[in-house]
């Protein structure tokens, strides 16, 4: 089991990249002229930014479950909408079925130890 579970948090870290990257793209997408820029800098950096706050493991402020699981897949499905508004569906589609996975692995492999 310990080989499962670093797997799958290398995956899940793997897909909070990707999902952070997406706000990115959407934005770019959506923005024009200097606003691109912008948009593709601001929005994933917001994004960060609460996830560092309420769900890092080491934050001071790090939800508990269902508040962690509900805000994690939150993000990680609001992702793989704007991939798909952004005209990528099909990266839009495997973020949100690997993070579900992942996710939903993840809580199974922690309530397996205790």
């Amino acid at each position: 089991m310990p080989v499962v579970k670093t797997v799958n948090d290398v995956v899940l870290f793997a897909v909070e990249l990707v999902a952070w990257a997406a706000f990115g793209v959407w934005g770019w997408h959506v923005g024009a002229g200097p606003w691109r820029w912008v948009l593709a800098g601001i929005l994933p950096l917001a994004v960060i930014g609460l996830w560092a706050v309420w769900a890092a493991p080491t934050s001071g402020n790090r939800l508990t479950d269902p508040a962690l699981f509900a805000f994690q897949l939150g993000v990680f499905l609001i992702g793989a909408a704007l991939l798909v508004l952004a005209e990528r569906p099909v990266w839009g589609w495997v973020l949100g079925a690997v993070a579900m996975l992942v996710l939903v692995l993840d809580r199974t492999l922690a309530d397996a130890r205790t």
